[in-house]
């Protein structure tokens, strides 16, 4: 038995910092395909949902159903590939960057100065510009996508999701190179 922290309480409440919220998230359940809605809390490797810890250690603290719909399952196909198609050649000086607008679903292009080491552009986490790659995973067809975004206000580490609005192709927006890179693959 895991015995829940009080701080981890604390955190699940709103009455102490996390280090991660997702804030009105929609988590699918992946055993049951059902959508949930909730805030989900992460703090000191410990997941917490809508207020009740679901995983600590890395195990679930839940029994799983045991019946999966085929259809969630194998749906990730991508053809392997190495950091080099990751980088974002330079072609100049400045580059079109797409800007998030806070709580909207539209963006702006923006173009903008960036951060160009040995002919290849860098994210540059202090104008909060990252690098931003969509990689296709249904086909196994090897398309990439590079690219520069701002908005996102990551100071480390990298954000990554098969799940967007138009085509659920893996999206991963990172600070460092390597760390897109572990989540892609």
């Amino acid at each position: 038995m895991v015995k829940i922290p009080d701080d981890l309480i604390s955190v699940a409440r709103g009455r102490l910092s996390a280090d991660l919220v997702l804030a009105d998230a929609r988590v699918i359940n992946v055993f049951t395909g059902e959508i949930e809605h909730g805030d989900v809390a992460i703090y000191k490797g410990l997941i917490a949902g809508r207020g009740r810890l679901v995983a600590a250690e890395g195990k679930a603290l839940f029994n799983p159903s045991q019946s999966v719909d085929k259809g969630l399952t194998n749906t990730v196909h991508i053809r392997p590939f190495t950091v080099e198609a990751l980088r974002l050649k330079a072609g100049g000086e400045t580059a079109p960057v797409i800007e998030i607008v806070p709580g909207q679903i539209i963006t702006r292009k923006r173009i903008e100065k960036v951060r160009v080491i040995d002919g290849i552009v860098v994210p540059d986490i202090g104008r909060d510009i990252l690098k931003l790659v969509v990689v296709e995973r249904h086909r196994a067809n090897g398309n990439i996508g590079v690219g520069l975004v701002m908005g996102f206000g990551l100071k480390w580490g990298a954000l990554a999701s098969s799940i967007a609005h138009d085509s659920h192709n893996i999206v991963a927006v990172g600070a460092q190179l390597g760390s897109r890179t572990a989540w892609l693959n």
